[in-house]
């Protein structure tokens, strides 16, 4: 059977402590979780300790409780969680996966939270993706989701690539006006 993780990004400190709602059940998360499991993919969205601080350690820890390992598993990631994604894939080079899917992928180019973004992309990983690797990402977003894309795009040029400029960093309020995100269910499907 297949199966997707949809892992949330890093919300900042006040956003997290002033909300009702985790991380996981934010923006599109909670649709496209529901859309993907009436089609079939039993869909988790697991919270991440710590969310507004990530810790890669800490991250990875609740990403294997969900084993990731499977290939008919897809690894859908938003932001830091995008990162998350990239950097288990790219250090668990035995894996393989249905589909790799990240979403205005942000990555610690200024190691702002230690070693969280301190890695390689395995440059290999777009043939360990057996539906696929796609990014989708947004010619509008903030300069270092920009920069971030352009680390990802030198080392997987081989990727699929999906501007939305509407959709800003693909979070409701900064730009992208619904919870729903259709586009990702048609690149799942």
């Amino acid at each position: 059977m297949k199966n997707a993780i949809i892992v949330h990004g890093k919300p900042s400190r006040e956003k997290y402590e002033s909300s009702e709602t985790d991380p996981s059940d934010s923006h599109w998360i909670p649709w496209a979780k529901h859309q993907l499991n009436i089609a079939g993919i039993r869909t988790v969205a697991p919270d991440m300790p710590v969310p507004y601080y990530p810790d890669y350690r800490e991250w990875e820890i609740e990403l294997d409780r969900h084993k990731p390992w499977q290939p008919e598993t897809s690894l859908i990631g938003l932001s830091a969680g995008a990162s998350l994604v990239l950097r288990y894939s790219s250090e668990y080079e035995k894996l393989r996966y249905d589909k790799i899917i990240l979403v205005a992928p942000w990555l610690d180019i200024a190691s702002k939270y230690g070693d969280f973004g301190n890695f390689e992309i395995d440059p290999h990983l777009s043939e360990r993706c057996i539906g696929g690797l796609a990014v989708f990402y947004s010619s509008k977003d903030d300069d270092q989701a920009l920069a971030s894309l352009e680390v990802i795009q030198a080392a997987l040029p081989n990727a699929k690539y999906i501007d939305i400029p509407g959709y800003g960093h693909y979070m409701t309020g900064n730009k992208m006006e619904t919870n729903e995100f259709p586009e990702l269910i048609a690149e799942m499907l």
